[in-house]
C-alpha cells in the first residue's frame, strides 16, 4: 500500500504531531509523517528527532521576509515528496506563494472545516481541564481527517 507523504508545520509542543506519528504506526494507516518543519525551536521538534523524521527550523529572522521564508519550507516539503501539509499548532501566516497543496486560505482560520467534534464546556472548567478535552478530541480528528484525506485525489478542491 502506498502511502500519503505528510509534511507536518509546528510551532509548539507538538501533541498533534504525536497523534499523527502514532496514528501512522500502524501499517494499514495510509498516510506517514516525512517532514516537520517549523517557524521556531520548540517541543514538537524533539517528537519529530525520537520518531526519527526530518525536521528542520526555519526562523523568520533567517530570512529576507516571509515569503522567502515560506518558500523555503516548501522547497523543503518538495525535497521529502510531501503530498499533503498538515498545519499542526503552526502559528504563523503563510505567505500566498507557499506552493504546496493544503486548505489554507487568505483568512486566518477561515479555511473550509473538514472535521469538527463538540467539547462540553463545564461550570467549574479552567483553562486547562477545557483545553485537555479540546486537545483530547483533536488528537483523535486529526488524524482520522488525514486518513479520510489520503484516500482523496490530489490535489484537493473544497
Amino acid at each position: 500500500m502506498s502511502r500519503l507523504r505528510v509534511g507536518v508545520l509546528v510551532s509548539g509542543r507538538g501533541s498533534n504531531l504525536q497523534a499523527l506519528v502514532e496514528a501512522a504506526k500502524n501499517p494499514l494507516y495510509p498516510a506517514r509523517v516525512v517532514v516537520v518543519c517549523a517557524n521556531r525551536p520548540c517541543a514538537a521538534l524533539e517528537i519529530a528527532k525520537k520518531a526519527r523524521i526530518s525536521a528542520e527550523v526555519f526562523r523568520i529572522v533567517d530570512f529576507q521576509d516571509r515569503k522567502s521564508r515560506d518558500l523555503a519550507i516548501a522547497r523543503r516539503l518538495r525535497l521529502h515528496g510531501v503530498e499533503l501539509v498538515v498545519c499542526a499548532g503552526y502559528d504563523a501566516i503563510l505567505d500566498r506563494a507557499f506552493c504546496t497543496v493544503h486548505v489554507v486560505t487568505d483568512n486566518v482560520d477561515g479555511g473550509p472545516v473538514l472535521g469538527q467534534r463538540r467539547v462540553e464546556v463545564r461550570a467549574d472548567d479552567t483553562t486547562e481541564t477545557l483545553r485537555a478535552r479540546i486537545q483530547a478530541e483533536e488528537h483523535q480528528l486529526l488524524p482520522a481527517v488525514v486518513k479520510q484525506l489520503a484516500g482523496q485525489p490530489l490535489p484537493l478542491t473544497v
